[in-house]
């Protein structure tokens, strides 16, 4: 039937085939007038709608053949919320599938056809529950508006349709906007001297919070508004309790304000006054001192790191460093260090303020100060603060600064003892070497080996010592130790002593044995810092017996007679286990058969030439000449035919020798001394020194 329409009804009865006339005619009028919606309804015979559950909206219902007006039953939904919708099902036949669909007017226009006011499709079975999830939009418009749920078993109901196998239900929904939450599990992060750090979970909606405090036991609260879930709360008295609140402010509404919690400040008992302040955008970010050397962050106006200490020696000076950290466009302040010197728990004593001055808000200000002589021994306070705007005062409060106190301990004056150099270093051949003892008390010096030697004992004050050191021949470094301490031990300073090695040596003295032509047997000395061994001789005619040796020592060379009329001669080399060799020489006449030149002379005397001449010796054929510089260990020989010979490449004014043995003797000649001419100003200009036998 039509909406809002006039029907006329009559009624008969049938008795077998045979049927009564009509009664008389009764009048029925439709509801649905004035509905501003489209009309939606069809017939519900065998599968109706027989309840819905949607939000706060709980509605069993009966078979509506086809429509049911239900919209004075209402539905509460939040803007942005998601809420499921229970459906359920009637029927009186078999079990079939159904179709869902459920439409919300968000615009509140009157209809359905908005995109996104379709909310459901969804199949079921005739016998059980339907369900789905409905997401309300942030921007659906707020009141109260239509909601239409229409279900059938031949497909997905249409809107508008008055026709075919369907159920319709429209009820009421009511569209609001989402409550301003409080803020959970709003706590007290962390208490400081002057500040406390609160915090809470975000709330989503939130524009923004408020927050206050105010000392427990008064009325008035003071307000602050952040715009994160964290605050932190300076300039609070110490040793105090203060109740704290927070409000949530969203676009339309607030919250209201949370339950009370409360938080004590630190610093109780404590015998210096207090010092605090605001340091949000300036703050001390580090501090060194001696050996205290303290990195922190923003302490929100005051930090007590007196369990921090530095140890400070009565009349010595300390370098200063301190640094300070800015989050907006660097700018000066203003540093003031105080040292309770007299440890009478206060600043204002004569000497206590030692640094004050300006330095850059996004780096480090250094300075120095002096622990006076006159200082109390023992623990004392240090307070270190920086102001934004002006020089701070000791116990300053409420302003724009930062302040860090620390602990420092005075010392009664230390004793010194310093050495200098700290390493001494000798060659193999020893020498003398100084220390430089830098001290204000007496010392004693002990050395551990016999090889160094030091001048004093013992001394006090400033000095100088001497160290002595020994030759030495070994070939591997050797070390020792100078210590040098205070009388009373507490102070040891120790010298590292080290002698290099001396250099591989090995020698033969002599260096040439000569033998009669009835042989024999002699000795020559080997100096050496190593083992060595005897080579082979290479000739038969004279033998060693000793093949090696360690150190300084001696080897004997047996020669046999020798029965040509030739001199003859033979090397044997000594070899070192370190390196280097030495070479001995051993030469013997043969039998004699013509005498020794005679009547040696050098004539014709140039300064890089000379002409030499001897005797001719009867029987001789030839002669062995031999010339060196007088005083070197090495001749230089040559053969000759006749008696008189002219030499070049002497040196200019030196004295050279000569000497000849002819070729069937085995005697030399007693050498002949001679100088060569240029002796006074001379050009060194002469060429070649090498001697050499003019043709």
């Amino acid at each position: 039937m039509t909406p809002c329409s006039t029907y006329e009804f009559q009624v008969r009865a049938q008795c077998g085939s045979d049927f009564s006339d009509f009664s008389n005619t009764i009048v029925a009028i439709t509801t649905g007038c004035g509905d501003p919606y489209c009309y939606t309804y069809g017939l519900s015979w065998d599968q109706w709608i027989e309840g819905v559950t949607f939000s706060d909206l709980n509605n069993s219902s009966s078979n509506g053949y086809g429509y049911t007006n239900f919209t004075n039953l209402n539905a509460t939904v939040e803007q942005g919320g998601g809420y499921n919708i229970g459906l359920n099902p009637g029927t009186d036949v078999a079990s079939t599938t159904l179709y869902w669909r459920v439409w919300i007017d968000f615009n509140n226009d009157n209809d359905f056809g908005d995109a996104g006011e379709q909310v459901l499709s969804v199949t079921g079975s005739s016998t059980a529950l339907a369900s789905g999830n409905i997401d309300i939009p942030a921007s659906a418009s707020t009141g109260t508006t239509r909601m239409r749920v229409a279900v059938s078993p031949d497909g997905y109901p249409t809107l508008c349709t008055t026709n075919g196998d369907k159920d319709v239900e429209d009820y009421s929904v009511t569209i609001i906007t989402p409550p301003c939450p409080l803020p959970d599990n709003f706590v007290v992060e962390s208490v400081g001297v002057s500040h406390a750090v609160l915090d809470w979970d975000e709330v989503s909606d939130a524009e923004d919070y408020i927050i206050r405090r105010r000392k427990q036991g008064t009325t008035t609260w003071v307000e602050g508004t952040v715009a994160s879930s964290s605050a932190i709360w300076a300039n609070c008295e110490p040793c105090t309790t203060y109740e704290f609140q927070v409000l949530t402010n969203c676009s339309n509404s607030n919250s209201g304000f949370s339950n009370t919690i409360t938080a004590t400040t630190q610093g109780c008992g404590d015998s210096y006054c207090y010092s605090y302040g605001l340091s949000w955008d300036h703050w001390i970010s580090g501090v060194n001192v001696a050996s205290l050397a303290n990195t922190s962050a923003n302490g929100y106006g005051y930090t007590d790191y007196t369990n921090i200490s530095a140890n400070l020696t009565k009349g010595d000076s300390y370098t200063l460093n301190l640094t300070a950290e800015t989050d907006i466009a660097p700018a000066s302040i203003y540093w003031s260090v105080w040292v309770d010197f007299n440890n009478d728990n206060d600043f204002a004593d004569a000497g206590e303020q030692v640094f004050s001055a300006t330095g850059p808000s996004n780096g480090i200000t250094t300075g120095s100060f002096t622990v006076p002589s006159a200082s109390a021994t023992g623990p004392a306070r240090m307070r270190v603060s920086m102001g934004r705007d002006a020089y701070p005062a000791p116990c300053e409060t409420g302003s724009w600064l930062d302040v860090e106190d620390y602990s420092v301990n005075l010392l009664a004056p230390n004793l010194f003892l310093n050495v200098s150099p700290p390493n001494l270093s000798f060659p193999a051949s020893g020498g003398s070497s100084s220390l430089m003892v830098s001290s204000n008390t007496s010392w004693t010096v002990v050395d551990d080996t016999a090889w160094i030697i030091v001048n004093s004992p013992n001394g006090s004050g400033s000095s100088t010592l001497n160290v002595d050191c020994s030759p030495y021949t070994g070939l591997v470094p050797r070390t020792a130790n100078i210590t040098i301490a205070t009388t009373d031990g507490l102070i040891v300073r120790q010298v590292q002593v080290t002698q290099q090695p001396a250099d591989p040596l090995l020698e033969i003295s002599p260096a040439v044995l000569n033998f009669g032509a009835n042989g024999g047997s002699a000795s020559v000395n080997v100096t050496s810092n190593q083992d060595w061994v005897v080579g082979s001789p290479g000739v038969s005619w004279f033998q060693i017996p000793m093949t090696s040796g360690t150190g300084n020592g001696a080897i004997t060379v047996q020669c046999n007679p020798n029965t040509n009329n030739n001199s003859r001669s033979g090397t044997v080399t000594l070899t070192g286990s370190s390196g280097g060799t030495a070479t001995l020489t051993v030469t013997q006449q043969g039998n004699q058969i013509c005498g020794t030149p005679q009547a040696l002379s050098a004539n014709t005397l140039q300064p890089t030439r000379a002409t030499v001449s001897w005797e001719a010796v009867n029987g001789a054929t030839a002669y062995s000449l031999e010339v060196r510089l007088l005083g070197s260990n090495t001749w230089e020989s040559f053969t000759v035919a006749t008696t008189q010979v002219e030499l070049s490449g002497f040196a200019p004014c030196e004295f050279y020798e000569f000497r000849v043995m002819a070729n069937c003797g085995n005697t030399f000649s007693v050498p002949y001394t001679f100088q060569t001419e240029g002796c006074g100003p001379y050009c060194d200009s002469y060429g070649m020194r090498s001697l050499q036998v003019l043709d």
